[in-house]
């Protein structure tokens, strides 16, 4: 990926986990041997995760273009939206109450 590090001690501190600084978030991924578990995409302060990175994860890591939100929660400042998708696919959107802006996204396999 041009434009984003990778953090090595994150992974010797989070065994399975590979950590990714961008100009655009923070990207975790869990990995069990060969398998990729979850993905994790984090806005950096005072942003937000763009459409076109939101809609390319769920295509490219999930395999998926759309799931289900099977329940949300308000948690401070934020809303957490639970969904599933085919395949036994999890997706977890964290949004700003004030503006419904993505602050966060996990799509993981079950």
């Amino acid at each position: 990926m041009a434009g984003v590090s990778v953090d090595p001690a994150y992974g010797a501190r989070h065994p399975g986990w590979q950590r990714y600084l961008g100009a655009r978030g923070e990207y975790k991924i869990y990995r069990e041997g060969d398998l990729y578990r979850a993905l994790q995409i984090i806005a950096l302060p005072g942003q937000s995760i763009p459409d076109d990175i939101y809609q390319r994860s769920l295509l490219e890591f999930g395999g998926i273009d759309s799931y289900r939100v099977q329940s949300s929660e308000r948690k401070g400042s934020l809303l957490i939206e639970h969904g599933e998708a085919k395949g036994g696919i999890g997706v977890i959107v964290y949004r700003k109450l004030k503006d419904l802006s993505m602050k966060g996204l996990v799509i993981y396999y079950h």
